[in-house]
């Protein structure tokens, strides 16, 4: 007997253990939020995607509301809302993958950036044209249409 195996468990079974440990090891790293309040604190909640279901039943629950509140404007609000709302449900019925949704995320916080980072170059040739400049830069380069994605898909991915 070798002296490297362990007595009793065949050692595909061992390796398998040892895999199926480490995978759970990485599930619970990835699922661990830091609490800086209080120390630090260990929760264990999954990223939860949010439903077409869940979005159509808070449709329902804004219209509800808005019956009651026409004509303020909380009501306008809640119109715009509603009408986010029914662009991600029409999207979460097309039946995404919520890693997809993770790696666009991830990817217009990177655009982002960097057009944050040419905005010294761009106002060295726009310096006197603008009232505004860091308004007019951010509009030009589409950080606004950005920034709503990202709202977006934070609602989208629960975050």
């Amino acid at each position: 007997m070798n002296t490297n195996e362990i007595p009793g468990k065949h050692p595909i079974l061992k390796t398998a253990s040892i895999a199926m440990n480490v995978i759970l090891c990485f599930i619970r790293m990835t699922y661990i939020k830091r609490n800086m309040l209080n120390g630090w604190k260990i929760k264990l909640k999954p990223y939860k995607m949010k439903t077409a279901k869940e979005v159509s039943d808070h449709i329902k629950s804004n219209a509800v509301t808005m019956k009651d509140i026409e004509g303020t404007p909380l009501f306008k609000r809640l119109k715009k809302e509603n009408q986010l709302l029914r662009q991600c449900e029409l999207y979460l019925k097309t039946s995404p993958r919520e890693e997809y949704l993770k790696s666009e995320l991830s990817f217009i916080k990177i655009m982002i950036d960097s057009i944050n980072s040419h905005y010294s170059a761009w106002i060295q040739f726009n310096s006197g044209k603008f009232k505004n400049p860091q308004t007019a830069y951010k509009i030009q380069m589409g950080i606004p249409i950005l920034q709503a994605k990202i709202k977006t898909l934070k609602y989208l991915l629960d975050v």
